[in-house]
């Protein structure tokens, strides 16, 4: 019965850990333990990423066309903190996914020009 019992108290203290590492986010803001990462639409159209990594993983920046194309793409390697403005005026209309990732985790989201 004991052996029930710490089981169960293992498991919904995962299940509450899980949980509660997905909230607290400010705007578009997904943080991990490795890395808190923002992509965020300004009003002038411009489109803001950054991220603070907190290991040593490559961080990598992707932007895709609507179609799955690759538009950009930049490998960060020592920066821990960093902050792009992509000026996407003369991108033509249309979905664009913005994608940051480092090893084992990837954040992704899709802002229309």
């Amino acid at each position: 019965m004991n052996t029930l019992k710490s089981l169960l108290i293992a498991v919904v203290l995962f299940a509450s850990t899980s949980v509660f590492a997905k909230t607290g986010k400010l705007l578009d803001e997904t943080k991990t333990a490795a890395i808190d990462v923002v992509i965020e639409q300004q009003r002038s159209g411009k489109v803001i990423v950054g991220f603070e990594k907190f290991g040593s993983d490559i961080v990598k920046i992707k932007i895709y066309d609507e179609e799955g194309n690759a538009v950009y793409s930049e490998r960060v390697k020592k920066a821990t903190l960093m902050l792009k403005r992509f000026d996407v005026s003369l991108l033509p209309e249309g979905d664009y996914s913005y994608e940051v990732s480092i090893a084992d985790y990837a954040v992704e989201k899709t802002i229309t020009k």
